[in-house]
């Protein structure tokens, strides 16, 4: 750590164990990141698996927000990095409809290689660290895949309408339940419904 710090002119600031504000201001960044990835993947209707994908995009877009007072956002106080962020392209719905494009010498691209479908339909995952590519969860492929050229649907999300596909079979509402059911139980099941029981009927003896 101290070595990874030197080199890229980081100030590593340990904090006691006693320290109850800086372990408060932990917990509360650990609250509104399990907080907003509860939200994405309900919203989305996304399997557990991409849940990963789901936080990096959250930490990424919650970089940002205003801090406290309206001070800057933390990505105006970063150093020149290889780190490529830009607000108006980053800020998208996770999970929505994307399509990205293939080049012509691609080995998926087969036949005619001018006037071939290079498109790929997915679920949008999340931006590249250090390129303008994304990573997006392929219907036709069945995995994340990396790609280009992104247009984005912010309104369609696949998982809870995969009528908004073109290539239909590419996806069904038993496909992705498929999913869930593999995923095993949900990691946030909905509230379970409490059993009142009826109270007891009491024998009053006749006076």
């Amino acid at each position: 750590l101290i070595r990874w710090a030197k080199k890229f002119g980081a100030v590593v600031c340990p904090t006691p164990a006693y320290n109850h504000t800086m372990a408060a201001r932990i917990e509360g960044s650990v609250r509104i990141a399990k907080e907003h990835l509860r939200c994405m993947t309900r919203a989305a209707n996304a399997p557990l698996r991409f849940w990963a994908y789901a936080m990096k995009h959250f930490c990424r877009t919650h970089g940002y927000w205003a801090g406290k007072g309206g001070t800057a956002p933390p990505w105006t106080k970063m150093p020149k990095s290889r780190l490529c962020q830009d607000f108006q392209r980053d800020i998208q719905v996770w999970a929505c409809y994307v399509t990205g494009h293939l080049p012509s010498d691609h080995p998926l691209v087969k036949e005619d290689k001018t006037n071939a479908d290079r498109a790929l339909e997915g679920a949008f995952m999340g931006w590249h660290d250090t390129t303008p590519t994304f990573w997006m969860y392929s219907f036709r492929l069945q995995k994340v895949v990396r790609m280009c050229d992104a247009v984005f649907s912010k309104s369609k999300l696949p998982f809870r309408d995969p009528s908004v596909l073109v290539n239909s079979c590419d996806l069904t509402d038993e496909m992705v339940a498929a999913m869930h059911a593999a995923d095993g139980k949900l990691l946030f099941p909905e509230p379970a419904q409490v059993q009142v029981p009826e109270p007891a009927q009491v024998q009053v003896p006749e006076p």
